[in-house]
């Protein structure tokens, strides 16, 4: 738990205080958050519908399906993070009026403050900045997702909930990877 302290406070104020506050509550897959767009958020249900992957193919970032079909899914988003992809939705507005033609206009949720969308790489990068910041010892972007999971089952969420939630194929996956 200080260690999860350390990292927002770290992220505070950053580029990626969205990203981790996303993760914590959500657990996507890198290429899912990335390949998030603002139609894919249905704010009167508080819900998010995965349906995009930006992943790096030959060096270059695309979009593809999710990896697999049970990773197409909807998740159900905590009131607390709505109110701040909203005020993240007005900010990326106040950054395009400020910037004018040289912001980069695209749909994707998580995008520099020019609007550019986050090559998938720099943002594994990106957090290990922040992780050196907050004095935390080194791991992986997607060990996010794997303590988004774990706090899921420590909490008690059903552990086919928690698949689900999750976008796993196999219930094998959720309990033998994330518990």
């Amino acid at each position: 738990e200080a260690q999860i302290r350390q990292l927002i406070a770290a992220a505070k104020g950053t580029e990626m205080e969205l990203v981790i506050d996303i993760e914590l509550c959500l657990g996507l897959r890198r290429g899912e958050l990335l390949g998030l767009r603002w139609e894919d958020i249905d704010w009167d249900k508080n819900q998010i519908h995965i349906v995009n992957n930006r992943v790096v193919v030959d060096g270059k970032a695309i979009v593809k399906d999710p990896k697999t079909e049970s990773s197409r899914r909807t998740v159900d988003v905590p009131e607390q993070l709505i109110q701040k992809l909203r005020k993240h939705k007005l900010a990326c507005a106040a950054n395009r009026m400020r910037l004018g033609q040289e912001y980069t206009v695209t749909d994707y949720v998580i995008v520099h403050p020019d609007g550019k969308p986050i090559y998938p790489e720099y943002l594994s990068q990106m957090f290990t900045k922040l992780q050196k910041k907050a004095g935390l010892p080194k791991c992986r972007f997607h060990d996010l997702r794997h303590l988004c999971a774990s706090i899921m089952l420590m909490q008690g969420v059903n552990v086919k909930v928690a698949q689900a939630h999750l976008g796993h194929k196999d219930l094998s996956t959720t309990l033998g990877i994330y518990s």
